[in-house]
């Protein structure tokens, strides 16, 4: 069960979708914030009962593109609130080239690498593949630009239905295969 700390607009959904009425969002709220943060805001639906496992399983499901990656860490337990704020702040603060959140949590020791690839997997709907040389179809690498490949982190693996796909270390990236085969 994935449980999450909601964005207003993610609870703007749940209302929207009657899975929560405007007064159990109110005081689930301020039980959260009685609690001093130590329950998540789904912790305290599913415990006073207003909302099933199941139904909130499904709304995430469905919404989860709108979740933040410290959002879906936080809901496998592997960071918490305050670690996401503090990394927010550090990214705040920092001069230069801005890091990703992911970036950042990794760098503070609270997370490892494959968590954050794991949750942008999860996030995108995305398998989350091994690198295998042996999947790679040659003739297709030939065919795409080697500008392209030196400038992106994705390797195309096959052209299957009309669809590229591509082994993409950043899924964040936009623009993968709009410029990729030539």
């Amino acid at each position: 069960m994935l449980q999450f700390s909601f964005s207003d607009g993610i609870e703007n959904a749940l209302l929207n979708e009657g899975i929560l009425t405007k007064d159990q969002l109110t005081r689930a709220r301020k039980i959260q914030e009685h609690l001093g943060g130590q329950k998540t805001l789904s912790d305290v639906l599913l415990e006073m009962n207003w909302v099933t496992t199941a139904r909130l399983d499904d709304f995430v499901r469905r919404h989860r593109s709108q979740f933040s990656i410290g959002d879906i860490l936080i809901s496998r337990k592997l960071v918490t609130q305050a670690d996401v704020m503090t990394a927010r702040e550090v990214q705040r603060k920092s001069v230069g080239k801005a890091k990703r959140l992911g970036e950042v949590l990794v760098e503070m020791g609270v997370v490892e690498e494959r968590h954050i690839i794991e949750a942008l997997a999860e996030k995108f709907a995305l398998p989350q593949l091994e690198p295998d040389i042996s999947q790679i179809d040659a003739e297709l690498v030939r065919r795409v630009s080697l500008k392209y490949l030196r400038r992106q982190t994705g390797l195309p693996i096959k052209l299957a239905d009309g669809f590229l796909h591509l082994l993409v270390a950043d899924p964040i990236l936009e623009e993968f295969g709009q410029r990729a085969v030539m």
